[in-house]
């Protein structure tokens, strides 16, 4: 790992590690399912860690509001100003790289290279006009999620006081809908189950060796999934997770890299779930 990469995660890890510790965790924040951090060019969601980071940053400049991010190069083309003094975000693209076989033109990946941008959030950003997000139809969003669950084709066994799932037999406990709080608890809880099954070997072969890095994986997953379909998350559910902060903090010290791996690995498991999705 290159030193400005590992400079670059012990930063980031150092910042999320103090926010866990406050109870502001990214995925810990009540959102409405139209703000995940995106591109306000091309309206492109960021990924995996870069989506992290720019909800943390997002949620201090303005409640996570306004979701849209622009380099300054964008902004400059599209006749933006940066406002002076405004201090930017960095985020990290990783861009494969390889060789081509003149014959068959395939191109075979050598390696992985990392490039960093720097990208301004909405309100640092003269001109770029007002955010206008997308009506959010909550029965649209739960049929959708719906979707992601019956698609999934996973065991789902209803009752009990406890919701889990068994890796050695591969299936999801999950007490009935009515036993929820609410709508959004119920989808929230079973999203998170969901990410942790497709760990399973026969899916994306996670092995479930460390607890503490798969909890976090679980619900960095579900938050992502919940992101992409926009199903709606609410303040009460996240206090469910309080349980979860230690097994966090223990997976992060466990492995610097952690967050980042789980980052990677969460975002294997939402792209799994909604191609699944997509099936029908």
């Amino acid at each position: 790992m290159n030193e400005k990469l590992k400079e670059y995660r012990e930063e980031i890890t150092a910042k999320l590690v103090e926010a866990i510790k406050a109870g502001t965790a990214p995925w810990q924040m009540p959102w409405n399912g139209r703000s995940a951090p995106q591109n306000g060019i091309s309206g492109r969601m960021y990924r995996g860690i870069n989506q992290i980071i720019l909800m943390a940053k997002g949620a201090k400049i303005d409640g996570g509001e306004d979701p849209r991010w622009v380099t300054f190069k964008q902004a400059s083309e599209k006749g933006w100003k940066v406002k002076k003094g405004s201090k930017g975000t960095h985020v990290v693209l990783w861009k494969p790289y390889g060789t081509k076989d003149e014959e068959t033109g395939e191109i075979e990946i050598t390696g992985v290279m990392q490039k960093f941008f720097t990208v301004f959030h909405a309100t640092q950003i003269d001109g770029i006009g007002k955010y206008e997000p997308a009506e959010l139809n909550e029965i649209e969003a739960y049929d959708k999620a719906e979707e992601i669950i019956r698609n999934s084709g996973a065991k789902i066994y209803y009752g009990g006081g406890s919701a889990y799932y068994s890796p050695t037999k591969d299936y999801i406990q999950l007490p009935i809908k009515g036993d929820f709080k609410s709508t959004e608890g119920y989808y929230s809880t079973l999203l998170h189950e969901l990410t942790h099954w497709t760990g399973h070997a026969s899916r994306l072969n996670r092995g479930f060796g460390n607890e503490a890095y798969e909890e976090l994986v679980a619900e960095i997953g579900s938050m992502f999934v919940s992101s992409s379909a926009g199903i709606p998350q609410t303040e009460g559910e996240f206090q469910n997770h309080a349980s979860y902060v230690d097994s966090w903090l223990t997976a992060i010290k466990h492995d610097p890299n952690a967050l980042f791996k789980a980052a990677a690995d969460a975002n294997r498991a939402a792209d799994y779930l909604l191609k699944e999705e997509k099936k029908e």
